[in-house]
């Protein structure tokens, strides 16, 4: 669901907070902050932090070697490394969770737990981060959310033998603020773009000719939850611009692609179907339709509805692209607020009979895919089976 969420502004955004967590980073940052633990004399303190490094790595390097998960998704980064634990989650956990045990014991009673509620938050958002980027499953961030506790319960027991340390709270507290934020701004300037590409979605593309198309083609698309939501019913080879302006003239109308207020705004006071489209972008692998085209029939509140996605298939007979899509009828709840909205199901048979119409220039091929065919999942999409296959004439 997460995965299914994803967009370029998020990306970046979960990213810059998963380098939180990245273990070089935190490496050089806790290094730094040793260093001027020893400087300052504060050697107790020293002592303890130096344990917590490393025994958290071996740890965290240890489960690493010794259990074998494969990472879901389909992302570069260590595609080949071991899923669990999560080495962000734990590390994470590990330093800012000590930073604060430390931070807290010298506080006012009354300001003990901020530390706790500021370093909880940071590995809160890491954890999701990863999550987010499709390098984790749930358990192995639970699973690292664990080691990484008992990690800091230990240190924090050893840490608490010595009940009078006395030192100025303030300025360790700068200090190590000072320290991870400087080291983390400057690492995430290095690295990224970098990872940013390492954590990008990527889909294996297949090349095959047109006419073969129909026996790689998904049959259905999938909504946030994982669950078929929507039959294909379009393989579409040609030039976007030229589709475009071709059912422009059949009477075809584009729509905004991604979230579009004013259509929200005009719902509120319209109940008719084209102020009632989606309001969130509808996705196939985690990317927007290129076209959204909606067209009026002669039903009452009924719309037909276009929708054009990139296939990821490269065709070698026609130095064209090839788009997928799907091609509906519309007819929305017409209460806004109404949770009858999410029950209400697109009705595919005929959808492709009226777009054929349109089809100007176009030469059009029908096929049929038979229910005992189809996958299971789309019994309850009420798809007749009919897809089109459209390429220029000539």
């Amino acid at each position: 669901m997460l995965s299914s969420l994803r967009g370029p502004n998020l990306d970046s955004l979960a990213v810059v907070i998963t380098l939180l967590g990245d273990s070089t980073m935190l490496a050089i940052a806790s290094g730094l902050f040793f260093i001027w633990l020893v400087r300052k004399r504060y050697l107790y303190i020293a002592v303890h932090w130096l344990g917590v490094m490393a025994l958290s790595v071996f740890i965290v390097g240890g489960a690493k070697l010794l259990m074998y998960i494969p990472r879901p998704g389909e992302v570069l980064y260590e595609r080949y490394a071991s899923s669990f634990p999560s080495a962000h989650t734990a590390l994470g956990l590990v330093f800012y969770g000590f930073l604060a045990v430390i931070i807290a014991r010298e506080s006012k009673k009354q300001k003990m737990w901020t530390p706790y509620i500021v370093s909880g938050v940071l590995v809160a958002l890491i954890a999701l981060s990863r999550l987010y980027l499709g390098v984790h499953w749930l358990t192995d961030v639970v699973g690292s959310f664990l080691i990484g506790l008992v990690v800091v319960l230990l240190a924090t027991i050893s840490y608490r033998r010595r009940h009078n340390l006395h030192f100025p709270v303030h300025k360790i507290t700068l200090t190590a603020i000072g320290v991870f934020t400087a080291v983390w701004l400057g690492y995430s300037m290095i690295m990224f773009h970098k990872q940013l590409g390492e954590y990008s979605l990527t889909y294996s593309s297949q090349t095959v000719a047109f006419n073969q198309v129909p026996t790689v083609a998904p049959l259905y698309r999938l909504n946030h939850l994982g669950k078929a939501t929507e039959a294909l019913n379009i393989e579409w080879a040609c030039d976007i611009e030229t589709i475009k302006q071709s059912l422009l003239k059949q009477g075809w109308k584009t729509q905004p692609t991604r979230i579009d207020f004013m259509n929200i705004v005009k719902g509120l006071f319209d109940a008719s179907a084209i102020n009632h489209l989606p309001i969130f972008p509808q996705l196939y692998h985690n990317k927007p339709s290129v076209l959204l085209l909606t067209k009026e029939t002669n039903q009452d509140n009924t719309i037909l509805v276009l929708h054009l996605w990139a296939s990821d298939i490269n065709l070698s007979d026609v130095n064209l692209p090839l788009w997928i899509g799907s091609v509906k009828y519309y007819s929305p709840y017409p209460k806004v607020l109404s949770l009858k909205h999410f029950k209400h199901k697109a009705a595919f048979v005929g959808a492709t009979e009226v777009l054929a119409k349109d089809l100007k220039g176009f030469q059009v091929k029908q096929k049929v895919c038979s229910p005992k065919h189809q996958p299971q999942v789309m019994a309850e999409l009420h798809w007749g089976g009919k897809l089109l296959m459209i390429e220029p004439k000539g």
